[in-house]
């Protein structure tokens, strides 16, 4: 999958990452609070695209909790502070898989990610 890193030291790179490095990079990305932008057109085959998918989704979360920004999903506000930021985490992952919806971030921004919702497939 490649990514655009947006801000941060590798500003402008386009970069192509191995799927199962994917969520660790993104993470490295998240935890300096820099910016990237999935390229999807370059995955090759839907098992790629939904890894990647979890991995942007997941990263995403981290950033925002991890630098004192909120998480939205189905309406409910998640916070968290450094000493219960896995457990944070793993709610949220939670109540996510547990939804049996289709999700994707439609809000990234300097307030937080707001978790959008489909219908299940």
């Amino acid at each position: 999958m490649f990514i655009k890193a947006l801000t941060g030291d590798f500003a402008g790179d386009v970069r192509d990452i191995p799927g199962e490095m994917l969520l660790s990079v993104l993470v490295g990305f998240a935890q300096q609070d820099w910016q990237w932008q999935c390229i999807w057109q370059t995955a090759s085959d839907s098992q790629e695209k939904f890894l990647c998918t979890r991995a942007d989704l997941v990263a995403r979360i981290v950033r925002a909790l991890m630098h004192g920004r909120t998480v939205t999903f189905r309406g409910e506000v998640y916070r968290a502070n450094p000493e219960n930021l896995e457990s944070a985490l793993s709610y949220i992952e939670d109540e996510i898989v547990n939804s049996g919806l289709n999700v994707g971030v439609e809000i990234d921004n300097q307030n937080g990610v707001v978790i959008g919702t489909g219908s299940p497939e």
